[in-house]
């Protein structure tokens, strides 16, 4: 096993109990990972792929107890030659996206677009310490 796959290994099993933690170290996931999806009528959907499965359940576990979201995972081989598995997550268009945009920093309170997204981290998610280092677990 790799050093990054051990260090994975540890952070994706850290349960953090403060709501505002959990959804940093979610805002971290979907900034560094994911990617946004506009679809038709303007519907938004977010997509997440990883390597590990055990990132791959906290993103899913942590989407469906904050934010109540309909999320879907995938499971695909990769055709290169180490064949590895990606575990794809979709998060399914709905109205807590726009909550879960707003937390990452992406939109406003007013459904607006930020140009200057994906420029730093949104200071309201990291406020705390304990929320700083849940970013960074994230990321």
């Amino acid at each position: 096993m790799s050093f990054a796959t051990s260090v994975k290994d540890d952070l994706s099993r850290v349960i953090s109990q403060k709501r505002c933690c959990r959804q940093a170290e979610l805002a971290a996931c979907l900034r560094w990972a994911g990617n946004i999806n506009i679809g038709p009528a303007q519907s938004l959907s977010l997509t997440l792929s990883t390597q590990h499965a055990g990132a791959a359940r906290k993103i899913f576990t942590l989407c469906k107890d904050l934010f109540n979201l309909k999320v879907e995972m995938m499971v695909y081989r990769k055709n290169s030659l180490k064949r590895n598995q990606v575990y794809s997550i979709h998060i399914l268009p709905q109205k807590g996206v726009y909550k879960l945009l707003e937390l990452l920093g992406a939109m406003d309170k007013n459904d607006i677009w930020r140009l200057d997204f994906p420029g730093p981290p949104d200071l309201r998610t990291i406020k705390k310490n304990c929320c700083q280092r849940a970013y960074l677990r994230g990321a």
